[in-house]
Parts: C-alpha cells; structure tokens; sequence
C-alpha cells in the first residue's frame, strides 16, 4: 500500500480541487466509521462534507469513487522512503503503514472497501489498479536492494512484502493487537532473513 501513487483511475468531469476533496475524504470516513458500508450513501456524504450531491456525481461518479478518493490520499502520505538500506526502507514503510492501521477510521474504511467491491466489478477493476500501482512503487524498495547486493538477484520481492504487510490484516483486524513501533525493527529482520538464507544457500 503515493503523485508517487500512480493513480490510473480516469478523472471525472471537473479538476480536482483540494479543498472539496478534502471535505469529501473527512465526510466520508466519518460516515463509514459512524453509518457502515450500507450507510455510506452518496446523500450522507454530501450532508457531512457541505456539498450538493450533484457535486460527488460530478467529480467523482459515486459513492465508490469517493473512496478511491480516499484511498489516494492514505498513499500520498505514506510515499515509499529511499534511506539507502533495504532493512532502514521497510522498518520506515511498515512504521508508516502501521501508523493508519492504528487509526479506527481507517480500518472501517478497508472493510468498507472490501464489500464495495464484492458489490461492484468496477469498483474492484479501478481498486486493484491502485494496488498495482503502490506495488510497483513498493517494489522498487526490493529492487534497490538487490543492486546494492543486499538480496539475491531472484528474490521473490511480491513475497517478501506479502509476508511483511499481511502481517497487518492479522493483527489489526483479525486479532485486534496491533503492531508497535519498537516491535518493527525485529518483524523486518526475521521476514528479510528469510530471503537472504535462501540466496545464500
């Protein structure tokens, strides 16, 4: 999971403007938070964001586009570091990344973009494009490591950052206990040296 994003969902009608989506962003996590997936109405966020309806249609299609609106917003501010080692690049990315999972707002948003798209195809279509977007930006973290030597040239990267950012469906979601700072450092190293004692072999 930044313009570093790479976003490729195809704008809407108007530009954006960045107070609107601001608004729009707030509205709709504080709607999702308090209402859920299927309160989450086109007509709620306008209400809690100050805007016409017309507005959200215009700029962003739906309901599901707000979202992605939000999506975007949580990459812009967890862009991918570039510290010069590969294990200093993750324990900053991870600490970033565990920083919005603590956020309860956020988590309710990720469910709520998990039924969204059980509902909607295109809702699924321009999510996953993102997500491919933030991989390839992620992925670059594995590639620099693996010109200054610090993996092997075949290291599976996709695994390697599955294995270190699944890490977060488990705790925050599914078990409730959250990742700590100080525990980082030591989730990085054990998920790394797994992939440096199989190049090494």
């Amino acid at each position: 999971m930044i313009a570093e994003h790479g976003d490729q969902r195809p704008r809407r009608g108007r530009p954006a403007d960045p107070y609107v989506d601001e608004a729009l962003r707030t509205a709709a996590l504080d709607v999702i938070s308090r209402s859920g997936w299927r309160g989450a109405t086109v007509e709620r966020i306008a209400e809690r964001a100050g805007v016409a309806r017309t507005t959200i249609y215009r700029r962003h299609g739906s309901v599901h586009g707000v979202m992605l609106l939000v999506l975007d917003h949580v990459y812009s501010r967890a862009p991918v570091p570039d510290t010069g080692l590969l294990r200093d690049d993750l324990i900053e990315l991870v600490r970033r990344t565990a920083a919005f999972w603590r956020n309860p707002q956020f988590k309710d948003f990720v469910c709520a973009m998990g039924a969204a798209q059980r509902e909607d195809p295109s809702c699924t279509t321009a999510y996953l494009a993102q997500m491919a977007a933030r991989r390839t930006n992620t992925m670059t973290i594995v590639e620099r490591a693996v010109e200054r030597g610090e993996l092997p040239s075949d290291v599976d990267g996709r695994l390697l950052l599955d294995l270190l950012f699944g890490l977060f469906s488990q705790r925050f979601i599914l078990s409730c206990d959250g990742v700590d700072d100080d525990d980082v450092p030591a989730i990085v190293d054990t998920v790394v040296a797994g992939f440096t004692a199989v190049g090494a072999r």
